[in-house]
């Protein structure tokens, strides 16, 4: 599958992804790959719960130990999207 994040953190992620087939019910362990800028992310996790919209699934997924490389990525570019944010609704 492939998505898009909608909101991401150390613990999880949103994502809206392109559905296909019958969406995956919540609990089963699950792999993923994010691409975060220039680097790839692989993860584990669960997911929580999903919303059927069309040919799209808004996903909610639990991350599951996270590695510390991993961790500090995904911190980095959370920090940098708040950042961003403020930048952005400061001016």
């Amino acid at each position: 599958m492939s998505g898009k994040t909608v909101d991401l953190s150390e613990g999880g992620m949103r994502a809206l992804m392109d559905g296909w087939g019958v969406p995956m019910d919540p609990g089963p362990p699950s792999q993923l790959t994010l691409t975060l800028d220039d680097a790839l992310v692989h993860l584990h996790g669960e997911i929580v719960w999903t919303v059927i919209r069309g040919a799209q699934w808004l996903m909610a997924m639990k991350f599951v130990d996270v590695p510390e490389k991993a961790a500090d990525t995904l911190r980095r570019r959370v920090f940098q999207a708040l950042r961003d944010e403020r930048a952005a609704n400061a001016g």
